[in-house]
């Protein structure tokens, strides 16, 4: 994947920036991992509270925003692991 950044005042032309492609694993592997890691954690997040006295919609609402939160940290860290660092 190529980014390009924009014009900085110490260089005229913006540069791409290539990041590194673990070799094997395509982006649709790791997109899968995060969103079964996050179906998974905001089921449990969901059941733990129901189970614990909270009503429905509040336990379906803490399983919606930990699955998420799941998602975006783990493509997060994919995306961290997976760069270059110069």
């Amino acid at each position: 994947m190529t980014v390009t950044r924009p014009a900085s005042p110490n260089n005229e032309k913006p540069t791409p920036v290539t990041h590194a492609v673990i070799q094997g694993v395509p982006r649709a592997v790791w997109m899968g991992f995060a969103l079964i890691a996050g179906v998974l954690v905001g089921m449990a997040a969901g059941l733990l509270s129901a189970a614990g006295g909270i009503v429905i919609p509040l336990a379906v609402l803490a399983g919606g925003g930990a699955c998420g939160s799941t998602i975006l940290l783990a493509l997060a860290l994919v995306r961290y692991a997976t760069e270059v660092h110069s």
